[in-house]
């Protein structure tokens, strides 16, 4: 695993732990909106899932859902997508097959791998969420699609229209960033 994508990944854990304090527009309740500093001195997007909004929509705790989040360094031209995967049906097993394949109207992404990075297990629920760092060009792609689909090796999520929307939004607060 390089080096960039162990930070990446901590970066992820600890955005997960911690709430941050500054706050922007929420473009879809279940995801909230962020501008961060990092130890780079530049500045990190952030589409963080509310697991209490999530729930709440899904009708309660023992409810299955997936969602898609986001930590975006446009200073290094990555992104990792944060997949929440609630289904107890289906689970990720890297041992088995860490393929990502993300396919946009149509077109797949190449070579991309994942990281589980977390599991919870309750007697409620299972929440696993992994892990996909993917080129900056290739998050405003996804952002623009009309249809995106994740296969993360045996798990397949059909991004959601609201999803799709707040990624959107974050892309735009990128690209209106830097042509500042």
């Amino acid at each position: 695993m390089t080096k960039h994508l162990k930070l990446a990944s901590l970066s992820i854990s600890a955005l997960l732990l911690f709430v941050s304090a500054v706050s922007a527009q929420v473009p879809y309740p279940s995801l909230a909106f962020t501008r961060e500093s990092n130890s780079e001195g530049s500045t990190d997007y952030v589409l963080r899932p509310k697991v209490e909004e999530i729930q709440k929509k899904a009708g309660g705790v023992d409810k299955p859902y997936q969602i898609v989040g986001v930590l975006a360094r446009p200073a290094k031209a990555m992104a990792v997508l944060l997949f929440l995967n609630a289904q107890k049906e289906i689970q990720f097993d890297p041992q088995a097959n860490s393929r990502v394949v993300i396919t946009v109207d149509g077109v797949e992404l190449p070579r991309l791998q994942y990281e589980l990075t977390a599991t919870t297990d309750s007697d409620v629920i299972k929440l696993q969420i992994a892990n996909v760092m993917i080129p900056l060009k290739d998050l405003q792609r996804i952002a623009k699609g009309a249809s995106v689909t994740l296969k993360i090796g045996s798990v397949v999520h059909q991004i959601e229209k609201d999803n799709l929307s707040a990624l959107r939004y974050l892309t735009a607060e990128i690209e209106k960033d830097l042509a500042k």
